[in-house]
């Protein structure tokens, strides 16, 4: 019988050092965690990233989820105190995105990037 989902180890950061079972992640002292994740995302994830790479996968994938927690949090805070961000401002923001997304292309692909007049 197939189970629906299956149980996988990965190492999370921990603050302190675990008694059994403890490693390191640059520099960060690590515990064994036992997750349930649905069988076929972990066996997708496992053979795009192999077997050694499962744990940095989910690790990065747990600190990007913090990161977006956090900017959350600080949009929250920033519109309690300075009203809702208005269409005008997201709409600046995701034109400086994209030039600054264009840029780096230009300069990973070795070309001197076009700077615009602002």
């Amino acid at each position: 019988m197939i189970e629906a989902e299956s149980f996988h180890d990965f190492e999370i950061p921990s603050i302190r050092w675990a008694a059994s079972g403890g490693g390191m992640v640059l520099g960060m002292a690590t515990k064994k965690y036992t997750v349930t994740l649905p069988e076929e995302l972990a066996e997708e994830i496992r053979a795009e990233v192999g077997s050694g790479g499962f744990s940095r996968y989910v690790r990065q994938a747990i600190e990007r989820q913090r990161e977006q927690d956090r900017l959350h949090e600080f949009v929250t805070w920033w519109e309690a105190e300075h009203g809702d961000v208005t269409d005008e401002e997201l709409a600046r923001a995701e034109a400086e995105r994209v030039s600054l997304q264009q840029e780096h292309a230009e300069l990973k692909a070795g070309r001197k990037p076009e700077r615009k007049a602002g």
